[in-house]
């Protein structure tokens, strides 16, 4: 059985009655952690223990800061965000490095300087990138883009400042009465830029205009990847997967409805391959083959968010959280 980092004085300190929810590298020695409260675990004053839950509000969050290269006793922190949504978070380096969270419209950032709420995300009606849910947060080449409902995609240029794209790209009538969406963003570079949506809608900029690809299924896709081989690989309903670029795609991998409803949370390209998560599992894609990792029973339960800096693959969810570093796997909490 592998060794945790954290201690158990450590868990109760910052870990206690909460769930992470996702992760992020700002560098190879700093990780984040986005947590939201277990509210199961509420007395029954507090939740009547309705299947819907609470109101998201009520749930507590916080993110989880751990600075690998600190003292021991100074190694972990953690900051309490309370009022707010579901919460996500990125670490871009531009126009500094730092932790950004975000719920819905809400940021808080941290690091290099900062450590607080910023102005909210402004709504596209005011001139700003979104209306309606925000879905994904990436970094591209330094800087964080954040995409969602509506086809909205916006960046952020600085505390408090985000530059939209989302007056800029198609939003075409739907018939079937549902809003067209971004699940998820990412690029080889600023000129270089794909998303993914419902009904098999991927776009394109390529640092001057946005353009709907043709791509071979009308299916929800939920993620994607801008690979090291050159390569887009987009996930969708049950895992079914694409490899592609431009007007060029072809089916990797079928899907399998009987073992997985939703498509992978997030796709990132590490060492020679894609790696994949979900709440289910943990996959790579290596020579358009996917397959369950191989890996130790203890990473495979932390599946459920990955992300990848530095050299360091990071992986996290309600099991607790590990990384791999050169080659080898490493159990955080």
């Amino acid at each position: 059985m592998a060794t945790s980092i954290m201690d158990n004085k450590t868990w109760e300190k910052h870990l206690k009655g909460y769930k992470t929810t996702d992760c992020c590298i700002r560098d190879k020695n700093i990780f984040y952690f986005a947590l939201r409260e277990d509210y199961t675990q509420w007395p029954a004053s507090k939740w009547s223990g309705r299947s819907e839950g609470p109101p998201e509000g009520d749930v507590a969050k916080r993110v989880l800061s751990w600075f690998r290269e600190d003292p021991v006793d100074e190694q972990w922190a953690h900051a309490n965000l309370r009022g707010v949504e579901d919460l996500f978070g990125e670490a871009p380096r531009k126009p500094k490095p730092q932790c950004v969270a975000i719920a819905g419209l809400v940021v808080h950032s941290q690091g290099s300087g900062d450590n607080g709420f910023e102005k909210d995300i402004p709504r596209s009606k005011d001139g700003g990138p979104f209306s309606g849910s925000i879905n994904k947060a990436r970094t591209i080449d330094g800087w964080l883009y954040v995409c969602g409902g509506n086809n909205s995609l916006g960046k952020r240029l600085a505390n408090g400042l985000w530059h939209s794209f989302t007056q800029a790209i198609p939003n075409p009538p739907r018939t079937d009465h549902f809003s067209n969406t971004f699940e998820d963003v990412d690029g080889f570079s600023e000129e270089d830029i794909y998303t993914g949506g419902h009904h098999g809608q991927v776009y394109h900029f390529n640092g001057k205009e946005w353009r709907l690809l043709a791509f071979p299924a009308n299916i929800d896709l939920q993620s994607l990847c801008c690979a090291g081989d050159g390569n887009v690989y987009i996930s969708g309903m049950h895992g079914a997967t694409f490899k592609g670029r431009g007007e060029k795609w072809k089916r990797i991998h079928k899907g399998e409805p009987a073992g997985m409803v939703l498509g992978f949370k997030d796709m990132v390209w590490y060492e020679d391959r894609v790696w994949c998560t979900s709440d289910y599992g943990l996959w790579t894609i290596h020579n358009d083959k996917l397959t369950e990792a191989d890996v130790p029973d203890f990473v495979r339960g932390c599946s459920g968010n990955l992300s990848v800096a530095d050299g360091v693959l990071l992986l996290a969810g309600r099991g607790g959280a590990a990384f791999r570093e050169d080659g080898k796997w490493q159990q955080i909490y």
